[in-house]
């Protein structure tokens, strides 16, 4: 189980002006991972889970957009060592609007590469 939080300042454009301004992105999930084979030295690894992010104002704290997203992906872990293990992981999120009160539905798809490094104690 992994539980996760990021923040971002991100810039947004929006199709209604041709203006962007700044935002802070709060994202918060929880992911489900499976090894298959934990104790070779590269291991398959599945994975499912799902969060929620929200975006404010950099300026000020109104939030401009909630919404929920859940993520798959797949991957494998290496082991470098017996305390340390290097990831790769190809992930799919799939954003969906479900707190607006006019129009609910899937707002974005991403795909995101990712390689890391988990260090045991």
């Amino acid at each position: 189980v992994a539980l996760a939080a990021t923040f971002a300042p991100l810039k947004v454009d929006t199709s209604a002006t041709t203006s962007s301004y700044g935002v802070n992105l709060l994202d918060t999930s929880v992911r489900l991972e499976y090894s298959f084979t934990p104790q070779k030295q590269v291991s398959p690894v599945l994975f499912a889970g799902g969060g929620n992010f929200q975006t404010k104002g950099a300026l000020g704290n109104a939030i401009l957009h909630v919404s929920y997203f859940w993520l798959a992906g797949i991957g494998a872990d290496f082991r470098v060592n017996p305390k340390t293990i290097g990831e790769l992981r190809i992930t799919t999120h799939q954003l969906e609007e479900l707190t607006s009160t006019t129009y609910n539905a899937r707002t974005a798809s991403l795909i995101a590469v990712t390689a890391g490094v988990r260090f045991g104690f």
